[in-house]
């Protein structure tokens, strides 16, 4: 079982997206620097809400990942489980899981 190189990519890309908006928001931080009040809560409010939209974009990725390597563990066992618990093949002893 391979893992798709497309979702490697899409996961890869998103993360990409989210040091953007990460770097989008420092620069509104950093841009309030002597302004009044109101200025500083608009900026804080548009940080914050690009701050939260890269966390869900980092949660979205742990979750795909994770997805991932459910997948490819629960092959492994399968294949473990067809071979009598040794990995002929490549000769790695793969515990059973249950």
């Amino acid at each position: 079982m391979k893992i798709d190189p497309v979702a490697t990519e899409k996961c890869a890309a998103q993360l990409d997206a989210t040091d953007t908006h990460v770097e989008f928001a420092k620069g509104k931080l950093r841009a309030t620097e002597g302004k009044d009040l109101g200025d500083l809560s608009d900026a804080m409010n548009a940080a914050r809400n690009r701050v939260s939209g890269a966390l869900g974009t980092v949660a979205a990725v742990q979750k795909e990942i994770s997805q991932n390597i459910r997948t490819c563990t629960k092959a492994l066992v399968e294949m473990d489980q067809r071979n009598a618990g040794n990995l002929s093949d490549t000769g790695i002893k793969f515990p059973v899981l249950n």
